[in-house]
């Protein structure tokens, strides 16, 4: 009987062990950035992010840690304190995805502000060498543009940068530091050039007066929510889409990842 219990228990540590370094093996995506990346609660929605979307372009197996935060710029990112638990986190074979500039270039705000060609472009370094550190592979993830047109002008009406350099360093960057760049910015930038203002509208935050939203119809006391920034549901899903789509383009090892 003894022996009958200490076999049965053997079998389950056994099994405990198996399934413990299973987990340990699995590749994740590690993903950092801010408000354009993060996951959201559902009371939210339908606000979303690429990294909420990204999850469902992966294969069986692969695990996506989203650690974007609302927010946050490169800097502030470290500041806070969210950056230390991802670079623990990290193993090797990993892959770290990086997605800042829409706070970094927030000069009126101290705390996140970030310089294009020194703070922010420090910063990626940074991140890099440590992925690199741990044996984890980083990709440089250039900023997605906001819907912002063009008022008056020969270009009235068309789609305008409002990123000012950091999609430049990014790519500098990802040039000097031999690291693969998913140029998001030129990405989105070309495929929403390509919409009616009103199709792409259904990418963005744009939530209706007294929609089916609770959380924005209180926010905004019925009057609805036009964000030309954020993501809904629908455009995290595209926006992730392009991402995919481009690491298999490329060639990139990270395609391997997704089905």
């Amino acid at each position: 009987m003894q022996f009958c219990l200490k076999k049965h228990l053997s079998i389950l540590l056994l099994g405990i062990s198996l399934t413990m370094l299973a987990e340990n093996n699995k590749v994740t995506i590690w993903m950092i950035g801010d408000s354009i990346t993060q996951t959201y609660q559902k009371r939210l929605a339908p606000l979303a992010g690429i990294g909420q979307a990204l999850p469902k372009y992966c294969k069986p197996g692969v695990k996506v840690e989203n650690r974007a935060v609302s927010g946050t710029s490169t800097k502030s990112f470290q500041d806070r304190g969210y950056w230390k638990a991802v670079e623990e986190g990290m193993k090797k074979g990993d892959y770290l995805l990086i997605k800042f500039g829409h706070n970094d270039q927030k000069k009126n705000r101290p705390a996140i502000y970030a310089e294009a060609k020194t703070l922010y472009r420090e910063n990626l370094i940074k991140f890099i060498k440590a992925a690199r550190a741990k044996g984890a592979h980083p990709v440089l993830i250039s900023s997605m543009v906001r819907r912002i047109f063009y008022r008056s002008g020969a270009n009235k009406g068309k789609l305008r940068p409002s990123l000012k350099d950091y999609p430049k360093y990014c790519r500098l960057v990802a040039k000097e530091h031999n690291v693969p760049l998913i140029d998001m910015n030129n990405i989105s930038f070309s495929n929403i050039s390509k919409m009616s203002h009103e199709e792409s509208k259904k990418l963005y935050n744009h939530v209706p007066g007294d929609s089916k939203y609770t959380y924005w119809n209180k926010k905004t006391k019925g009057k609805g929510r036009v964000d030309n920034s954020h993501l809904n549901l629908n455009g995290a899903k595209i926006v992730a889409g392009w991402l995919v789509e481009d690491a298999k383009k490329q060639k990139l090892n990270l395609a391997e990842l997704f089905k």
